[in-house]
C-alpha cells in the first residue's frame, strides 16, 4: 500500500476515520499549530519566521491563509498562546522577546517585555484568564508578563530549558517540564517552584 506523501503540506485530518480533510501547500516550515478557543475553523500556524491566521473553507474543501504583517521587523518565532476572545496571539521569539498580534487585522500591535529580552528564546508561553501570560525561556527562567503595559510581575528559574506549561483546571497553579526531565509544580501567581 502506498501513503500519499506530503512535503511542506499542511493537513487537517479527521481522527475516528483516519482520512485527510483539508489541506494546504505551506513554504515555511511550522513550528506549532494552535486552534482558536471559539472556532474550530480558524487556526494559526507559527511558522519560521511568520504567523499564518487559517481559515478551513468546508464548502470548497481548502485552507485559505493570511501572514500577519510585522513591517520591517525581523524574528524568528517559536510557540505562541491564543487569548480567550480569539482576539490576539502572542507569539514568543528566539531573541526572547513576545508579539501581540491583532488576530482580525493580521497586524502585529506591540512587543514586550518592555526593557528586557530573555536569552536562549521563549520555549512556551501560555495565557491565565485575566490575560497575563505565563512564559518559559530557553535559559530555565519561567516569567509573568502583565497584559496591560506588557511588564515582567514575576519571574523564577528552574533546573534546563522549559519545554511545557500545563495549567491545573483552577489556574492557580501549573506544572512546568524541562529539558533536564525535571517537572516543577508551580504557583501562577508568585511563581514558586
Amino acid at each position: 500500500v502506498r501513503l500519499p506523501l506530503f512535503r511542506n503540506m499542511l493537513v487537517i485530518w479527521d481522527v475516528e476515520s483516519g482520512k485527510s480533510l483539508y489541506g494546504a501547500p505551506n513554504k515555511e516550515v511550522v513550528n506549532e499549530i494552535l486552534f482558536f478557543n471559539n472556532d474550530s475553523t480558524r487556526l494559526i500556524a507559527v511558522q519560521h519566521n511568520g504567523i499564518q491566521i487559517l481559515t478551513i473553507d468546508q464548502v470548497y474543501k481548502k485552507i485559505q491563509s493570511l501572514n500577519a504583517n510585522f513591517g520591517n521587523v525581523k524574528r524568528q518565532f517559536t510557540y505562541a498562546a491564543i487569548d480567550h476572545n480569539d482576539s490576539y496571539v502572542y507569539c514568543g521569539t528566539k531573541t526572547g522577546d513576545i508579539f501581540e498580534v491583532n488576530i482580525e487585522k493580521a497586524i502585529y500591535k506591540r512587543v514586550g517585555p518592555v526593557k528586557r529580552l530573555f536569552s536562549l528564546g521563549i520555549s512556551a508561553i501560555r495565557i491565565l484568564p485575566n490575560g497575563d501570560l505565563i512564559v518559559g525561556t530557553g535559559e530555565g527562567k519561567l516569567a509573568r508578563i502583565s497584559i496591560q503595559n506588557m511588564q515582567l510581575l514575576n519571574e523564577s528559574e528552574v533546573m534546563g530549558n522549559v519545554t511545557s506549561i500545563s495549567f491545573t483546571g483552577d489556574y492557580t497553579h501549573f506544572f512546568c517540564g524541562t529539558s533536564q526531565s525535571n517537572i516543577y509544580w508551580v504557583n501562577s501567581t508568585n511563581l514558586t517552584p
